[in-house]
C-alpha cells in the first residue's frame, strides 16, 4: 500500500520513519495520521502552516515478521533542545529564543484558529530546525557511502546501526524552527483525558475536567510561559 498526501512533491532527500509491526494499533500513530489527513484537507493560506513539519506520504513495507507502516517526512536538522546544548550555558540566546517563539506562536495560531487542533506535547524536543543548507545532506550521504556506519548483526532478520550526526550548517544557512510530532494532537472543540507531560499539565487537565478549544491555549502554552521567566 502506498498513499501520497502530497502527490506532486519533489525532494532530493526524505526522512523515513519505519514503525514497529504493531504500529497500526497505536493510538498515538493513528492520531498523527488523523492530524495530517485533517490538515491536508484544508485550503488554508495561514502563514503558520510553514512552521509545521509536513508528511509527504506513507506506505507499508513487508518485513520478516510482518508489515510495517512507513511515514515519509521532509528531513530535519537538530531539535531546539540539541541547539540549546550548542551553547556552553545550555540555553538559547535572546535572538534565537525570539525567533523560535515567533515561529511556534505562528504555528499555534494556525492550529487553534483554523485547524481546531491542540498539539498537547510542546517541548524543545518537538521543535526542530528545517534544513536550509542541503549540502549537509549531501555530505551525510557521501560520508555514509565512503565509511558506512558500524552495524551489529543480532540475527538473520535484525541488525542495529550506529547513528551518524548531521554536521552544522554553513554560515547563516540555518533552517527555521518548526513544530513536529503530532502523535498526541487532539482535533475538535471538546476533549477530556490526560495530556501533556505531568510537569506541564494545565489546571483543567490536573482536575480532570473537560476542556474545549476556546480555552485550550493553556494546553498549548503553559509550559512555555514558565520558560519565558
Amino acid at each position: 500500500m502506498h498513499r501520497e498526501r502530497n502527490a506532486g512533491f519533489v525532494a532530493s532527500y526524505v526522512a523515513v520513519k519505519i514503525c514497529t509491526r504493531d504500529a497500526a494499533k497505536s493510538a498515538q500513530l493513528n492520531r498523527e495520521l488523523d492530524f495530517y489527513e485533517h490538515v491536508s484537507s484544508m485550503q488554508s493560506q495561514h502563514r503558520g502552516q510553514a512552521y509545521i513539519r509536513g508528511l509527504y506520504s506513507e506506505f507499508e513495507l513487508d518485513g520478516p515478521t510482518g508489515r510495517h507502516l512507513c511515514l515519509v517526512y521532509p528531513p530535519m536538522h537538530m531539535t531546539i533542545r540539541q541547539l540549546q546544548y550548542q551553547n556552553p550555558a545550555h540555553k538559547l540566546n535572546f535572538p534565537l529564543l525570539k525567533w523560535t517563539l515567533a515561529n511556534v506562536l505562528k504555528a499555534l495560531s494556525f492550529l487553534q484558529d483554523e485547524a481546531k487542533v491542540v498539539h498537547t506535547d510542546i517541548n524543545p524536543a518537538n521543535i526542530m530546525l528545517t534544513v536550509a543548507d542541503e549540502t549537509i545532506l549531501e555530505d551525510f550521504e557521501k560520508a555514509e557511502a565512503e565509511n558506512p556506519s558500524p552495524c551489529k548483526v543480532i540475527d538473520d532478520t535484525r541488525s542495529i546501526y550506529c547513528s551518524r550526526k548531521l554536521r552544522l550548517p554553513t554560515g547563516d544557512l540555518w533552517g527555521q524552527p518548526a513544530l513536529c510530532d503530532f502523535g498526541e494532537a487532539r482535533i475538535g472543540d471538546s476533549h477530556s483525558g490526560l495530556i501533556q507531560p505531568e510537569l506541564y499539565r494545565a489546571p483543567e487537565i490536573l482536575f480532570e475536567q473537560e476542556w474545549v478549544i476556546a480555552r485550550s491555549c493553556t494546553c498549548h502554552c503553559a509550559q512555555h510561559l514558565v520558560k519565558l521567566w
